[in-house]
């Protein structure tokens, strides 16, 4: 009841940015005392900024979005992606999972038996924890909060110590060819797991699509295979040549 009341408090925020305490009591029918402790825990997981009155809804092009946000954004276009992932990923032993969002979509279905995975994502750490078969590894480092990731220099230095078969991340967003990171942090990570791979998947939800955040960690034809839940842009087909583009 409580997370159902809260989702339904998320998604009068995106539709609307801002809300009142008011508003938000008879959008969900309950109290307002009911809504003031919602806006509180929803607050101390990162998905919104309470205001005098209200609150309105996290949103930074310059910081990751918090792990929840993403979570439920885009969901069916997430799931549909992960399972075209699974059927184009080769049989590696060893892998590489991002912490994003899209990845744990991956990882929540992923059937393998008998692999190595290295994740820099809590959630997708616990998520293939409960798999059978399968040694998960976490490299150390920093805990991001709002993220649920390892991010930092010791993360780095961990990770100059692995190789993998098949690496598999996601993105901020594609403008044309450059594949585009919120953060200078995570763009670096990911650039050291791509070198350190021998396939490289890139898992891409059409919302991410004619984005362009700061930090590029790479091209479109720096990876073999690219999933999406549609069509990409012209722009982006055009100036990718070695990719194989599937959705």
């Amino acid at each position: 009841m409580k997370f159902e009341r809260q989702e339904k408090i998320m998604d009068l925020l995106r539709e609307s940015k801002s809300a009142s305490i008011s508003k938000i009591a008879k959008h969900t029918d309950s109290s307002e005392a009911t809504v003031r402790r919602d806006l509180s825990d929803l607050e101390k997981n990162g998905l919104l900024r309470r205001t005098h009155g209200g609150a309105v809804i996290f949103e930074s092009s310059n910081d990751e979005t918090s792990a929840l946000v993403r979570m439920t954004q885009s969901k069916d276009k997430k799931e549909k992606i992960a399972t075209l992932a699974l059927s184009v990923i080769g049989e590696g032993k060893t892998f590489f999972f991002d912490s994003s969002s899209t990845v744990c979509s991956l990882a929540k279905i992923f059937n393998r038996k008998y692999k190595t995975i290295v994740t820099t994502g809590l959630n997708c750490a616990l998520t293939l924890s409960e798999k059978e078969d399968l040694n998960v590894i976490i490299p150390g480092g920093n805990v991001m909060f709002n993220s649920n990731s390892i991010l930092g220099s010791l993360t780095l230095k961990n990770l100059t110590q692995y190789n993998s078969d098949i690496a598999i991340f996601s993105c901020a967003g594609i403008c044309g060819n450059l594949v585009t990171e919120a953060t200078f942090e995570q763009s670096e990570l990911k650039k050291l797991a791509h070198a350190n791979s021998s396939v490289r998947v890139l898992l891409v939800d059409s919302s991410k699509f004619d984005k362009k955040l700061p930090f590029t960690f790479g091209k479109t034809d720096d990876f073999d295979y690219i999933i999406t839940d549609c069509r990409p842009p012209y722009s982006t087909i055009e100036n990718t040549e070695k990719a194989k583009i599937v959705y």
